[in-house]
């Protein structure tokens, strides 16, 4: 049981984790369903593992950089429940045209004029980022308005 323990502290000395990624990993090394469970204990009873502050954290650090779909895809991949992760984004929004503003800004970096080729480009970017059309529409038309008022 304290070699289980001892992993989980060299797993998370690089970086936080969730709980499910943790026992996913401590079962993938071999060890015992209650040696895993012993060691989550532990890490939970030293906050060591806490799931709601790993996504807070999560969404402050990426809510301007990705669309909230590709936020809660990734959390998902990395086992935060539904429910956690709907509370979070209630608690914690994310502006999403803001997001999408300053990707399209950073991709166009000072560029005056978007050809209809580089526009289709720029829309199929934001898309893979997971941007509704809507808000990718609405961004890209500002951007237009603004080069041509320049």
């Amino acid at each position: 049981m304290g070699r289980a323990k001892e992993r989980a502290l060299y797993l998370l000395s690089a970086s936080a984790k969730t709980e499910s990624w943790m026992r996913q990993k401590l079962s993938q090394a071999g060890y015992p369903g209650e040696a895993v469970e012993y060691a989550l204990n532990f890490l939970k009873e030293y906050h060591y593992i806490d799931d709601n502050a790993y996504v807070e954290s999560y969404i402050r650090s990426s809510g301007g950089k990705k669309s909230r779909r590709q936020m809660e895809f990734e959390l998902r991949q990395k086992g935060v429940s539904k429910d956690l992760l709907r509370q979070a984004l209630e608690e914690f929004p994310v502006d999403e045209e803001e997001g999408a503003r300053e990707l399209l800004m950073k991709r166009m970096k000072g560029k005056t004029g978007i050809s209809r080729e580089e526009k289709n480009r720029l829309a199929a970017y934001l898309g893979r980022k997971g941007y509704s059309f809507d808000i990718i529409n609405r961004v890209i038309k500002e951007f237009e308005a603004s080069c041509d008022s320049e």
